[in-house]
């Protein structure tokens, strides 16, 4: 193909290419996270859960939590790019769950900065 008619046609892949991007970060961050992060993700929960202190105990539970949220995203581009690359045939395209994930990382995105 002629590199002109492939260009073309390039834009049509931009949500693999952004899955792409994002999934290799957001494993990055979690990695970072899980070894050198500092802050207390109680962003996820509501406000009335919210508390003026926590234990050792809840922060370890906040942090758990934080872990499953990031797994969700991280699943969610993961589903993406295996509809088009087919890596894992365990991991069926849902695109309920799909949306959930990209819901959860729009709800995120400003704490991605720990």
């Amino acid at each position: 193909m002629r590199q002109k008619e492939k260009n073309k046609w390039s834009w049509y892949e931009t949500k693999y290419e952004m899955a792409e991007f994002i999934l290799k970060r957001l494993e990055n961050y979690k990695e970072n996270y899980n070894k050198n992060g500092y802050s207390l993700p109680e962003w996820i929960l509501e406000n009335s859960d919210k508390k003026e202190s926590y234990s050792e105990q809840d922060e370890i539970e906040l942090k758990k939590g934080w872990n499953k949220e990031l797994d969700k995203m991280i699943d969610t581009f993961r589903q993406i790019l295996n509809y088009t690359l087919q890596f894992d045939e365990q991991l069926k395209y849902d695109e309920k769950k799909i949306q959930e994930g990209l819901n959860k990382f729009s709800k995120y995105y400003l704490h991605f900065w720990d």
